[in-house]
Order: structure tokens, then C-alpha cells, then sequence
């Protein structure tokens, strides 16, 4: 996973699932003491820091639209 990391760009987009949590997207902005940097994280407006061990799966791009595809399918984008 820290090789693909360092690979990125800031500023790309990305799609990522970590712990138990759904699938969520994210602006790439570097990483450090163990943990990437992100912004619109998930929707928050400024800068997080995710562990790097509590990423599961991440991938370039976004959803399609603003809700992931089995949040479409139920009524969650309302809360």
C-alpha cells in the first residue's frame, strides 16, 4: 500500500475503504508519521489524517456522483 502511496500525486482523487467503514472518496495530499493526508474526506470540508494500517482497499478516481452506488439504493443520503 506505501508503495502505491507514494506514487500518487497531491490533488489526485481517490476511493477508499478503511476498518469496517463503506467505501468513501478523498483528495490525496501526501503522507506521514505513518499516515495519509487527505482532504474532502468523506464529505469534511478540511484536511484528515487516516492511518495508513486502517486502509483496507484504495483506488484512483470517484464515485459517480455524489453518493457511492449503495448508498443510492437506500435512504442514508438523507441523513
Amino acid at each position: 500500500m506505501l508503495h502505491f502511496l507514494r506514487r500518487l500525486s497531491p490533488g489526485t482523487g481517490i476511493v477508499l475503504q478503511y476498518n469496517c467503514k463503506r467505501p468513501t472518496t478523498a483528495t490525496f495530499h501526501g503522507f506521514q508519521n505513518g499516515a495519509i493526508i487527505l482532504s474532502d474526506f468523506d464529505g469534511f470540508p478540511g484536511l484528515a489524517h487516516l492511518a495508513i494500517q486502517a486502509m483496507n482497499v484504495i483506488s484512483l478516481g470517484s464515485f459517480s456522483g455524489r453518493y457511492p452506488r449503495c448508498c443510492k439504493e437506500c435512504d442514508c443520503r438523507n441523513e
